[in-house]
């Protein structure tokens, strides 16, 4: 018992022209989502900016909050939100607001603290 493809179907010239726009297009849209943080972060003078201190979850403040990589308004509301309800022990427990997964948690642990006072600024140019 032998298999057989079916016959090919021969495509038309609309049909290919479809399809290597299609394909263009894609390359186009891959290419964008790969390169786009790096144009983002092109236009920016200084690039990232560079952190000194630590911030308190438990006290610090919207703003102070919004410095932190990653974090803007909308996450550091929850934050204060979430310790109203429940005061930060760990700092592992940032891992609990949405929006902050391990990786975000990874980037923002040297900077965080459950204790002391609030002392993140940014760096000043060397």
């Amino acid at each position: 018992m032998s298999l057989s493809l079916p016959p090919r179907k021969v495509l038309s010239r609309a049909e290919l022209d479809l399809r290597w726009f299609v394909t263009i297009v894609l390359a186009v849209a891959l290419a964008f989502v790969v390169f786009a943080p790096g144009y983002a972060m092109a236009g920016c003078k200084n690039g990232p900016t560079k952190l000194e201190g630590t911030l308190n979850l438990n006290t610090a403040t919207v703003e102070q909050l919004d410095l932190l990589p990653g974090v803007g308004p909308s996450t550091a509301d929850k934050i204060v939100e979430y310790r109203q309800a429940h005061p930060f022990k760990s700092i592992r427990q940032l891992m609990r607001i949405k929006g902050i997964g391990k990786k975000t948690f990874e980037r923002l642990r040297p900077y965080l603290a459950v204790e002391g006072e609030t002392s993140l600024h940014e760096a000043a140019d060397s």
